[in-house]
């Protein structure tokens, strides 16, 4: 029953037909037995007892094959796409079972992907984005194409592609973030996604202190963070979404913190 599904579909016809070729044997003699059973339930009474019971131990002794196999068709497509060893040996089977149909990833995504929670297709088939657990959206650069003839049935390939344009994306856009210093920095927060916020912030803390050393200014650029953490403090008291809010109280710890590190230079005089 496990195996029915997967060996019923026109992929696994292609990856696997040997195997195949074995499940429809194991397939047609037991349905072959269960026939002789409901006519005869009485099964050590049987006419056919001898013929079943070789019947019964050839498939077994394909099914061990078929398993065999299975595993390491398996293994070869983790060795591929190493993040489907997220995912259980039934779940990944789905997938590659039905790999003409690209959007039965989404059900899996979250496993393959922390914190990405779905992606977003077009008519074309193509990933246009990701979205996370929280519903913030980030566009991709350009879409991930899943359905061009090398990739049609291969959902390793166009998720190692999916994999890749996530990471050109975020540095990309972070590199926009960080040049985008005309800015108001309470506009900016909200500007960019927040992961990309928290790390360009950092980045900008990091210049500051160094700058601030350098030109003996450090207790103005203290002065200059705790205005910063109070107007995002302001901010988080007026109208948010949800996603918004979550975004700023992440940002504010970072913040405090920052301003934690600038207090103790200052006090041993650094």
């Amino acid at each position: 029953m496990y195996l029915e599904p997967i060996f019923s579909s026109d992929e696994m016809k292609t990856e696997m037909p040997k195997e195949r070729e074995y499940f429809v044997t194991v397939d047609d003699g037991w349905r072959r037995i269960m026939s002789f059973i409901n006519e005869s339930p009485l099964i050590y009474n049987h006419s056919e007892l001898d013929v079943i019971s070789k019947q019964l131990i050839l498939n077994n002794d394909l099914l061990e094959k078929i398993n065999k196999e299975l595993n390491t068709y398996l293994e070869k497509k983790r060795a591929l796409f190493p993040r489907f060893y997220f995912l259980s040996d039934e779940e990944l089977l789905v997938i590659l079972s039905k790999a003409k149909d690209p959007t039965l990833v989404k059900r899996y995504i979250n496993k393959c992907f922390d914190s990405i929670d779905t992606i977003e297709f077009n008519q074309k088939l193509e990933v246009l984005c990701m979205v996370s657990a929280e519903k913030e959206v980030i566009p991709f650069l350009k879409p991930v194409v899943t359905n061009e003839a090398e990739k049609r049935g291969k959902v390793e390939i166009w998720l190692r592609d999916l994999e890749q344009m996530m990471r050109d994306t975020l540095i990309q856009r972070s590199v926009e973030a960080a040049a985008d210093d005309k800015t108001e920095r309470t506009k900016w927060i909200l500007k960019w996604p927040a992961q990309i916020v928290i790390a360009v912030n950092n980045v900008r803390w990091t210049s500051g202190v160094e700058s601030a050393i350098k030109s003996d200014t450090l207790q103005k650029y203290y002065k200059t963070l705790l205005e910063e953490r109070d107007e995002v403090v302001d901010m988080v008291k007026g109208e948010l979404t949800m996603l918004e809010r979550l975004s700023l109280g992440a940002l504010i710890v970072i913040d405090q913190h920052a301003i934690y590190v600038v207090e103790m230079l200052l006090r041993e005089r650094i």
